[in-house]
């Protein structure tokens, strides 16, 4: 940012070069952000806020740049899944009160 700040206070602000270097700083600067709320989304126990960061780590394309911050995104995120799967199967056989359906589970 240091490099587009002094062409454009030479006056060159309004050249496609500073132009498009300022479209790439923002959207780096985009994708950084985006992958620090996908970090702090994998630490917590939230499958549906994970999910929406995941959706918008793959529209950003995040893996070409945070390959490990997206691994263990969708790693954390088919564990909450399974997770989230095991407690419905268990809910289920404590309603049907099925002692088979409730060991299986």
């Amino acid at each position: 940012r240091a490099a587009i700040e002094t062409a454009t206070s030479m006056g060159m602000g309004d050249s496609n070069a500073v132009q498009d270097a300022q479209r790439v700083a923002d959207r780096l600067e985009g994708e950084l952000i985006a992958s620090q709320e996908l970090a702090k989304a994998t630490e917590g126990d939230d499958l549906a806020a994970l999910n929406k960061s995941l959706a918008n780590a793959t529209r950003l394309n995040l893996a070409r740049r945070y390959a490990a911050i997206v691994d263990a995104a969708k790693a954390k995120a088919a564990t909450l899944t399974k997770q989230a799967e095991a407690k419905q199967h268990i809910q289920s056989a404590i309603k049907s009160a099925d002692l088979t359906a409730l060991t299986a589970a």
